[in-house]
Order: C-alpha cells, then structure tokens, then sequence
C-alpha cells in the first residue's frame, strides 16, 4: 500500500480505538480496516472492519461486516460499534443523496 491511513476514534461508550486502513480493493469497491491501538484490545484479540460498496444505474448498495475474536466469554459483542457504522453509512447515503439531486449522477 502506497499511502498509509491512521485513524482514532472514541465510540458513543467511550470505547477508543486506534485504526488503520489494512485493504483498498479499488475493483470489488471495498476498504478493510484494523485495531492496532486503544481500549478495545483489552477485550478483542483481532478486530476488523469491512466497507463494501456495489451499484448500478439506479442504486448503490454498502454493506459494512464486522469480524473480531473476544478475548474471553464475559465481552459483549460490539454492537453499539456496529450502530455507529450504520449511522456512518446513512449519513454519507443521505450526502451522496443531496449531491445527486443537486448535480445529477456524479
């Protein structure tokens, strides 16, 4: 990978976490990220996040998958997580939206 992308986030419950991008598949529209830091390594061994994207003329589809290995039984799975990566995807559908109405197919 030519550039690379370090992120940092604090979720809604103070879950923080230090990403990089692992993967940008430019063919299958796709952008993979990994945990490399923060307080979601005391409860995740591995931590990924997927973004992928599919269109056609008349819709665009981003489907978002979450894969992670708890370190022991008693961690809940990461779903307020994966409620603020929907947020995430809606808000950019809702911009995309906005920009298609405004200018036509971009």
């Amino acid at each position: 990978m030519k550039n690379l992308v370090v992120e940092e986030f604090v979720s809604r419950d103070t879950k923080s976490a230090k990403i990089i991008v692992s993967l940008v598949d430019p063919i299958n529209h796709s952008v993979n990220y990994g945990l490399i830091e923060g307080n979601l390594k005391n409860e995740f061994s591995s931590f990924t996040t997927k973004f992928e994207a599919t269109s056609s003329r008349v819709r665009c589809k981003v489907e978002l998958s979450v894969v992670y290995v708890k370190l022991n039984e008693d961690v809940a799975p990461p779903q307020s997580l994966f409620d603020e990566g929907i947020q995430l995807i809606k808000l950019i559908g809702a911009y995309l939206a906005q920009a298609y109405s405004m200018f036509g197919w971009l």
